[in-house]
Parts: C-alpha cells; sequence; structure tokens
C-alpha cells in the first residue's frame, strides 16, 4: 500500500494542490488499471481455449472388396489429419479420440511429430472398431501431431467423422476441413451425438 504525506507546513494549506491531486490520480489510476489488466489477462488464459485439428485430406485405397491380411472388406479408405496446439499453454497430458461411421472399421494408424514416428500409440476400441483414441503427452504451445489412418467399409453416403478431447479440463478440440475442394463431396465433420445417432437416421 502507498502512502502520501502532504506538507501541512507553515505556509502550505491543507487542502492538496493541484499537482499533489495529479500525483494522487495517477497513482491510483495506474494501480487500479495495472488490476484490471491482470484481471482481463486472468480470464483469457482461463476462458476455453480451442485446439485444431485440420481434416488434411483423404483418399480412396480401393472401392472394390477386398480379402487381405486383415480380413475381408468392402472397400479401403484413407484419412489424414494435423492436431496443433493452438491453445495459449503446454499441455502435460490428454487424450485424443477420433471416430468415423459407425459401419466403419480401423485397420490401422500411423502418427508423425517431432518425437518421431508412431511415438503415440492409438489404441482401437474393442467394442467400436471405428473409434481410435491416443493418449498426447507434453503437447507444447504450437506443437503438432499428424495423424493418419488406413479404414475399412465405410458407408460412402454415410462418411461421418468426429474428433473430441478427453481426460482434460481447459481446451475444447475443433476440426477444420482443409482437404481440397473436390474432395469436400464426402466425409463430413459431425457432432459426437450424431455420430452415435447414426442408425437411427
Amino acid at each position: 500500500m502507498i502512502s502520501i504525506i502532504l506538507d501541512t507546513a507553515a505556509g502550505s494549506s491543507a487542502i492538496p494542490s493541484a499537482s499533489n491531486l495529479q500525483i494522487i490520480a495517477s497513482i491510483v489510476c495506474g494501480g487500479l488499471g495495472g488490476a484490471a489488466l491482470t484481471l482481463i489477462v486472468t480470464r483469457i488464459r482461463a476462458s476455453l481455449q480451442k485446439m485444431k485439428c485440420h481434416y488434411i485430406d483423404d483418399d480412396v485405397i480401393t472401392r472394390i472388396p477386398i480379402i487381405d491380411d486383415q480380413g475381408s472388406h468392402q472397400n479401403r479408405h484413407s484419412k489424414h489429419f494435423k492436431l496443433i496446439n493452438t491453445t495459449n499453454k503446454d499441455i502435460e497430458k490428454f487424450r485424443v479420440i477420433f471416430e468415423f461411421d459407425i459401419q466403419s472399421e480401423i485397420i490401422s494408424t500411423t502418427n508423425y511429430s517431432k518425437v518421431g514416428l508412431n511415438s503415440f500409440k492409438g489404441v482401437v476400441s474393442r467394442k467400436r472398431k471405428n473409434e481410435c483414441s491416443f493418449t498426447i503427452k507434453g503437447f507444447n504451445r504450437t506443437e503438432e501431431i499428424e495423424f493418419k489412418f488406413d479404414i475399412a467399409n465405410i458407408d460412402i453416403s454415410k462418411d461421418f467423422l468426429n474428433v473430441t478431447e478427453a481426460d482434460c479440463t481447459g481446451f475444447k478440440i475443433v476440426v477444420r476441413d482443409k482437404r481440397k475442394k473436390h474432395k469436400k463431396n464426402h466425409g463430413k465433420i459431425v457432432t459426437k451425438s450424431q455420430l452415435i445417432n447414426q442408425d437411427a437416421s
């Protein structure tokens, strides 16, 4: 706390002069301004941040039924994503979950980051083979991770996908379609609830 003592000796008035009032006002306003700025910065940092996931590309591996080492499938597609830490903080640990249409089956996954190839293990759900989650550790600001999926049995009329965060607070993953224009005719980004209710439609 700052105390200001005014000279009230002989020849001085007990009422602060204009110059003294200016000094007092600047100190008080400066303190309030600093407090307000700190409050604004704190609120921005505490607000829900957006982490961007770019849907970069997809391609058809085969449109005809095939039998290979992974079994028998009606078709095979590849999908490519890039997750970017666009938040204002380094994130110690969280999970990212990729889900595709109900009929589909994830055959294999690959990921690339500054740490190297396949540094994050993808776990495909036993009950839902269209869902794969990755545990991400030490994801600092502006860093990127690329994910590629080999997916079978996609229903072209319901080529849905969703990317969701889990086991974390303070941010939400937002998917942006960055594919070339002619590829945007299929592969629809939907919410988790839309994906779950896919069969009901």
